[in-house]
């Protein structure tokens, strides 16, 4: 029901004898690209038929990769956020404070400790992620550049025949449509995801919007019994840190990840991400000292005492 049957001649005559009809009354292709896209024979042939018999259709570029770390970022800020609010609705952040001063740890280091660990646990994984985009990214470029119907591998031989058949009718060689991929479908990548490794900081908001949602775990805490002056500081607050101080905090790693992108092994990997993510936590650790020394620091340590 989703692809060709490749064991059934007849199902599969009749779905390559489809494959045309579908791509010219289609409104858009949507190309999830990985490293094995353009070396798949089929899939270029649906990128030759659509770009040539479908002059109106939109072609929609989209590196899974991309996906991937979009889909980690909002998970990662959703779990900080989840794990936060239970904390504090539980009441468990007098017992960490007393049990890390009972360690002999300087009450003013207590809070920046917790939100470096906490942000390098929660950032390293999204670093991982924005690595490997960044890595696709830049073999996607190497990729169309070096394209060539001939290194598109598929299943069976005789399909080779046919493809390749229809590309030259579509566009008179396979010299030709390899122009048109390595000129008009970089245009595209370019067009969607921007000439260089950038993302828009719009997109960083928008992974960041759900965490927001999830504040709303902490209202009934915070407002049980809330002025509206905190009230106010709260909402605000907020804002601040959904709008700002995380997209801020994911474009800084996002541009700090392109530092030593290819690394040569796992370990050396790991290595890298941890510093990157703790350079990041360092200025963030000592905003968080300053909050503690002149806001925190006698309201929590009177809950502790």
């Amino acid at each position: 029901k989703l692809c060709i049957h490749q064991s059934d001649p007849e199902l599969k005559a009749k779905g390559i004898a489809s494959i045309g009809s579908v791509l010219v009354h289609s409104k858009e292709m949507f190309l999830a690209w990985d490293a094995t896209y353009f070396t798949r024979l089929w899939c270029v042939f649906e990128v030759a038929v659509f770009l040539s018999l479908n002059e109106s259709g939109v072609l929609t570029f989209v590196p899974v990769a991309l996906y991937a770390m979009e889909f980690i970022m909002v998970v990662s800020f959703q779990a900080i956020q989840f794990f936060s609010g239970v904390v504090h609705v539980v009441g468990l952040m007098p017992a960490v404070v007393k049990f890390m001063l009972d360690l002999g740890v300087p009450d003013y280091l207590v809070h920046p400790l917790l939100l470096h660990g906490t942000f390098v646990l929660t950032a390293m994984p999204c670093a991982l992620y924005i690595r490997n985009f960044l890595r696709d990214r830049e073999a996607i470029v190497k990729q169309l550049e070096t394209f060539a119907v001939a290194n598109a591998k598929c299943f069976d031989p005789k399909d080779r025949l046919f493809v390749e058949d229809v590309i030259k009718k579509l566009y008179g060689s396979a010299r030709k449509f390899e122009q048109v991929v390595r000129s008009q479908v970089l245009y595209i990548i370019e067009l969607t995801l921007g000439p260089a490794i950038d993302i828009p900081y719009c997109m960083f908001v928008r992974m960041v919007f759900p965490t927001f949602a999830l504040m709303g775990f902490d209202i009934p805490l915070a407002f049980s019994s809330a002025s509206l002056s905190y009230r106010i500081h709260f909402f605000v607050g907020a804002l601040i840190i959904a709008f700002l101080m995380c997209p801020v905090t994911l474009t800084l790693l996002y541009k700090l990840s392109e530092i030593k992108l290819h690394t040569k092994s796992r370990t050396d990997e790991l290595r890298t991400v941890a510093f990157l993510c703790s350079a990041i936590a360092g200025p963030l650790a000592t905003a968080q000292m300053i909050v503690w020394t002149f806001v925190l620091r006698e309201s929590v340590l009177a809950k502790v005492t």
